[in-house]
């Protein structure tokens, strides 16, 4: 029998390849099928040269397309002949750099079963090492130093490799063969312990144990964890819950709380089979999850001042095995919060840490791995059948943005790079390298110069990770933010695009609708609107290249500015003014008393109202939904201590039963708002709403019933909006559309009224994803 004639192919694979196991499952699949050759890494692919049977080949090829790596992932394959060598078994090839990056960066990943496995195993070599890994799992954007992903790239490239691990690296049939993070107890990171209290500081095991200890006995510990430092303390012992709060400052936003495992996490929330899943996913994202009534488990229970005001509770599994370890070892749930102060950014190392930290924690576990990048915890909510980004971070950054790169594959000239700046609040920037286009982690507010000494150092790292110089900058029209004078003092060409329009445009890209026009519904709290006024109840038909305001939310008064959204009873009180009037609310004395406020209060309101001081105007939803809570729940909603509480605690009360809604009708009267724009477009016109509002208190209507009536009112307002534009197409953004009941009946009700509705996907609806419709804005008007 003749044997049939060898051939060589050349092939090319791009998309999620690297730092995720893929040389290895490519040398297995060789090895099982008899195909010789050799694979490497480069910084745009990777490259296989594979010499067997044309049969052979065929089914390499079709293996390598179909039984990937389970966090890999495909965006092209391409093939062609190639010089026959004549290798006589396949093998992995060193890196090669000499191209400009091209490549799909891999993201960290949580401990996978078979580390935890191997954990929990007294007769494993790795039996209780915190810092297991293997090419399914570990950490990977937060240590890379460059592309390719190779050791010698990364944080790792400082611990040698002992034999056993050598042995393990150099295996085909090993689950690290190739695994770039590999280590062990012999030759990996170590712990240290640092005590507040002791003079002395543990090492290795010891160390584990004393931070145990000290959570297990109602202390606070600094964790250094895979993207920075954490705040951990049990979440079932509510006098060091409130202790952490008032150390860091933060009265009542939540917190997260890590769990064991999903039937842990059924105990305390609802959780689905969908967001079961997600619990468990690579990602190990925060997920907000609906409360189950208050209980006591097995002496465990999850106090309420973890998520106080908040019908959700936000949960993750262990991320890593320090964290597995941890919870195992103080045998409760954990609350897990970011280690920095107020604003600022994740402390990365031990002098930072004690530095900033001290104050807060009765202890330090240290770690000599070294962190390259902060990168804080991703949380998401299931919504309308997807799991949305709310903070995109851990597990989900960079975010590749194929539908960028496909409009502008369509053109013969490329733009040179470019960089869009996000917003001031919940930023993220994003980048076009030439080639392809990415949105980067959660990187925080602008307010203090340590967060915008960060910004300047995530833009530094992101263009030398990708091997890019930005030709320009895009930036919203908000002159007064960071990122806006940022991008004036660089130099080079600075191009602004609309608050609200990116936010559209950010929706077009996550749902590949960049040729196409689209109307989009935006709410959020504010964006600077091309008029000079706040805008935030938007409803605009757009291009990726331009848009025309079809509808609004009537205007309103924001008395003292800033100090209005930190104090809802005067939005309330705003509100109650324009839908009333003076007179009828000072006949209402019991109306101020519910809000909290005085008459000598109101009437300082009042005047700062009427006499345009102070008193800026907003045609937000945002704003409404803070002034409604204030007005519904009172003085429980008076005052607020972080962003969208109000809105939290309304949301928290809805009863879906409930399906009637207040009115909110068109208005084309006057404006309260001096230069509001053009008063042909049509406004939600609030004051009925807030009438009836009213009345209902007074008639001792409860509060969830209100709440209801409220969020059903946007929803049918919005479905109104819709159905007067001749456009199939709706898209939803904005900060406001984290609310999952207002976004599923707003979708509910457009698309039982024939509209092909979307709502938020793997873009962040709010601040975090405006980058990405920025980008996308002057990309298109450029090409």
């Amino acid at each position: 029998m003749v044997e049939s004639e060898h051939l060589a192919r050349r092939i090319e694979i791009r998309g999620c390849v690297q730092g995720v196991g893929f040389r290895p499952f490519v040398v297995r699949a060789a090895t099982r099928l008899g195909v010789r050759g050799r694979v490497r890494n480069e910084s745009g692919c990777v490259r296989i040269h594979a010499e067997g049977t044309a049969e052979t080949l065929e089914r390499f090829r079709v293996v390598l397309a179909e039984e990937l790596p389970p966090a890999s992932s495909i965006e092209s394959i391409s093939d062609s002949p190639a010089e026959l060598v004549g290798y006589r078994s396949f093998a992995v090839e060193a890196s090669a750099t000499a191209e400009p990056p091209r490549i799909r960066v891999p993201k960290d990943l949580a401990v996978c079963e078979n580390c935890l496995a191997e954990l929990a195993d007294p007769s494993n070599r790795r039996h209780a090492h915190a810092f297991i890994t293997c090419t399914d799992c570990g950490p990977r954007y937060s240590l890379i130093q460059e592309l390719p992903f190779d050791r010698s790239a990364t944080s790792m490239s400082r611990f040698g490799v002992c034999f056993a691990c050598a042995e393990e690296y150099s295996d085909v049939d090993d689950r690290r063969f190739h695994g770039e993070t590999i280590s062990c107890r012999e030759c990996g990171p170590q712990l240290r312990y640092a005590s507040m209290t002791q003079s002395t500081a543990a090492e290795g095991d010891p160390a584990l144990a004393a931070a145990i200890e000290t959570i297990r006995g109602g202390g606070i510990v600094a964790v250094r964890g895979i993207g920075g430092y954490q705040l951990v303390c049990r979440a079932d012992d509510a006098a060091v819950v409130m202790l952490l709060r008032s150390r860091k400052n933060r009265p009542t936003k939540p917190f997260a709380v890590m769990v064991r495992d999903v039937d842990e996490a059924r105990r305390h929330v609802w959780v689905s089979s969908e967001e079961a899943m997600i619990l468990r996913s690579r990602e190990n994202p925060i997920v907000l999850l609906e409360r189950v009534a208050s209980r006591e488990v097995d002496g465990r229970a999850i106090v309420d001042a973890a998520a106080p005001h908040s019908a959700a509770l936000g949960l993750m599994l262990p991320t890593s095995p320090l964290h597995r370890l941890l919870i195992d070892g103080v045998g409760s749930p954990l609350v897990v919060t970011s280690g920095n102060r107020g604003d600022e950014p994740l402390a990365l190392d031990d002098a930072e840490a004690e530095r900033d930290l001290a104050p807060m924690v009765d202890g330090f576990l240290h770690h000599d791995r070294p962190i390259l990048r902060a990168v804080d915890d991703s949380v998401v909510r299931w919504i309308d059948g997807a799991a949305v980004p709310i903070r995109a971070a851990r597990g989900y950054a960079p975010i590749s943005l194929p539908e960028i790169e496909a409009m502008l594959g369509k053109r013969r000239d490329a733009p040179p790079a470019m960089l869009a700046l996000g917003g001031h609040q919940k930023s993220s920037i994003a980048l076009w390298t030439g080639s392809q286009a990415v949105l980067s982690q959660h990187l925080g507010d602008l307010e203090t110069l340590a967060a915008r000494t960060h910004f300047d150092r995530a833009i530094r790292d992101l263009t030398r990770l990708y091997g890019c110089r930005p030709m320009s900058y895009v930036h919203d029209e908000h002159p007064e933010y960071h990122s806006t004078r940022w991008a004036r003092t660089r130099g080079v060409d600075a191009v602004t695009v609309q608050h609200h329009h990116a936010h559209a445009v950010s929706a077009m890209v996550d749902h590949g609708l960049l040729e196409r026009e689209v109307l989009a519904i935006v709410w959020d709290g504010s964006g600077y609107g091309s008029d000079g006024t706040t805008w935030g109840g938007e409803t605009l038909r757009c291009t990726a290249t331009a848009y025309r305001r079809v509808a609004s939310l009537r205007p309103i008064a924001l008395a003292g500015g800033e100090a209005a959204i930190r104090r809802p009873h005067r939005i309330a009180a705003a509100l109650l003014l324009d839908a009333l009037g003076h007179e009828a609310i000072m006949e209402s004395p019991q109306l101020l008393e519910h809000l909290g406020l005085t008459f000598g209060r109101f009437e300082s309101i009042t005047s700062l109202i009427h006499g345009r001081l102070h008193t800026p105007w907003a045609s937000s939803v945002g704003r409404l939904f803070d002034g409604v809570a204030a007005l519904i729940l009172g003085e429980a909603a008076a005052e607020t201590t972080h962003e969208a509480e109000a809105a939290m605690m309304l949301e928290s009360i809805v009863d879906a039963s409930i399906t009637d809604a207040y009115r909110i009708p068109h208005s084309l009267d006057p404006l309260p708002a001096l230069g509001s724009g053009d008063p042909s477009i049509p406004r939600g016109d609030w004051r009925i709403m807030i009438s009836t509002i009213v009345n209902d208190l007074m008639r001792g209507v409860p509060p969830g019933v209100m709440a209801t009536r409220f969020h059903n009112a946007l929803a049918e307002w919005a479905m109104r909006v819709a159905s007067g534009e001749r456009i199939g197409e709706v898209l939803l953004s904005g900060g406001c559309f984290q609310n999952r009941y207002l976004t599923e009946r707003t979708l509910d009700l457009l698309r039982s009224a024939g509209k092909s509705a979307r709502g938020p996907r793997s873009i962040p609806p709010g601040d975090g994803g405006l980058a990405a419709g920025q980008l996308a804005v002057v990309l298109a008007r450029r090409t």
